[in-house]
């Protein structure tokens, strides 16, 4: 395969470069890097962009995912990529044109539309005050990661609903942005709207290119941590130090660490809910922690579940546990070792380089490398509480100086959940919902160095 730059509705395809699985030594494929004409080209394009009203957008982006359709190569492509399972990859592709729909339901229900002339969605701050949620004009430079396929389409979708025009700078793993954007294109958006590149970030234009497009735009899309994307993405050594972002309204996703507190028996449902919550090994809205309270048998239930999951070859249909960097599996192996007399351990064998066995950790002593970090790996930390007020204390106990990304409650009564829930320091609570499920928009439960919403998402 060869994915090419999207500009202004056209292909290019200069300055290839080589992409290579990390778990298919084997598997390579091709992608061009944008050189300065190019990088002219998509700031020029972005900028000249038609911008729809706000009622046509919601009709567009329902066109966009039903223009939306991908094939097995670009699932096994993001197979190969991740490491994750094959069916749980198509499950993610086949969440896009949701997305599409449910981004100007949500946003639509949630903010008001304000002026007359060029109507933009703006947020209830205080008496007759409002905030918009985007810059008046310019283009928003958004990042993407390549562990999630729904990256892309977030972006896009958000993006689209508020009006702003975007250069998208996918990840070299990410099979579904160039799909994502050629279905919003073929829904009748301006093709200058939306734009896709690349960047070769070993190459000796990337930081140049990268800056450039930063500079040039008036809002950033970034995922992940600040000690990840600050000395990556927003400050460059471009003959002076140098903050990108400074000036900017910055859209940020940077907590998770996910957890959750169930109750109760571990019935099917609850082992669908289980698999469901820690299966994203490498995505921010898996559950890495959880709280059981009142069921003495849950954390031996847990262990047999997770011992019957398959584990195999991601390409496998039937696998449901696939592979995680090397460098995930021995950080976690370092950390069983280090608290091997905190707590009891099952599961979690070496399988092979990429692989190991799920872990269930479960402990009633201090252990913070297990309940207070997201480990990008299968492995759930589980801990006994008396109660509802003993689990949030200890999940807030283990959060840091920002709020985990969503905390869930599952399994419990209606009866039995109260405003106390409402204390969980946590962007967004879900009930009888997964963490995995958080998505589709972008102010449920992100991070942001300036939050665009300021209210807590609560799905009952």
């Amino acid at each position: 395969m060869h994915d090419t730059l999207l500009i202004g509705g056209k292909e290019y395809r200069p300055n290839p470069f080589a992409g290579r699985s990390s778990f298919y030594p084997d598997y390579t494929f091709q992608l061009s890097h944008p050189g300065p004409l190019e990088v002219s080209q998509a700031i020029g394009a972005v900028r000249k962009a038609d911008i729809p009203a706000l009622p046509e957008r919601a009709g567009l982006l329902r066109e966009a995912a039903a223009k939306f359709n991908y094939s097995n190569a670009d699932v096994e492509h993001c197979v190969r990529m991740t490491g994750m399972p094959l069916r749980l990859v198509a499950g993610l592709f086949d969440q896009v044109p949701a997305i599409f729909h449910e981004v100007p339901e949500r946003m639509g229900a949630r903010f008001h539309s304000i002026g007359k002339q060029d109507p933009r969605l703006a947020e209830t701050i205080g008496q007759g005050l409002y905030r918009v949620l985007a810059p008046p004009d310019g283009f928003c430079y958004a990042i993407t990661p390549g562990n999630d396929p729904r990256a892309a389409a977030i972006v896009a979708a958000n993006l689209a609903y508020l009006g702003f025009p975007f250069i998208l700078r996918a990840s070299i793993r990410d099979t579904a942005a160039p799909l994502i954007i050629r279905a919003l294109i073929a829904a009748g958006f301006d093709p200058r709207f939306s734009n896709l590149i690349y960047l070769d970030r070993n190459g000796p234009q990337a930081a140049e290119s990268h800056a450039r497009l930063a500079s040039a735009s008036s809002a950033i899309w970034t995922f992940g941590p600040s000690a990840a994307i600050e000395p990556t993405l927003r400050y460059q050594q471009i003959g002076q130090r140098q903050d990108l972002f400074e000036g900017k309204t910055v859209l940020r996703h940077a907590s998770g660490n996910c957890a959750a507190v169930t109750c109760g028996q571990l019935s099917e449902g609850g082992r669908q809910q289980l698999y469901a919550s820690i299966g994203y090994p490498i995505v921010c809205t898996a559950t890495k922690s959880m709280m059981v309270v009142d069921n003495a048998s849950w954390e031996q239930q847990a262990a047999e579940y997770l011992h019957s999951l398959v584990i195999g070859d991601p390409l496998d249909p039937d696998t449901q546990v696939g592979y995680v960097e090397p460098r995930y599996l021995d950080y976690l192996a370092s950390l069983r070792e280090k608290n091997s007399l905190r707590g009891s351990f099952y599961g979690g064998e070496r399988r092979s380089k990429f692989q190991a066995a799920p872990l269930l950790v479960a402990s009633s002593e201090e252990l913070p490398d297990f309940f207070a970090q997201e480990i990008p790996a299968y492995v759930l930390a589980i801990r006994p509480c008396r109660d509802l007020a003993e689990a949030i204390a200890q999940i807030n106990h283990y959060t840091g100086a920002e709020p985990r990304l969503a905390v869930a409650f599952l399994n419990f009564p209606r009866q039995q959940l109260s405003r106390e829930i409402l204390s969980a320091r946590a962007h967004a609570l879900l009930v009888n919902r997964s963490t995995t499920t958080l998505l589709p928009t972008f102010h449920e439960g992100n991070d942001y160095a300036l939050q665009l919403s300021q209210s807590r998402f609560l799905s009952l």
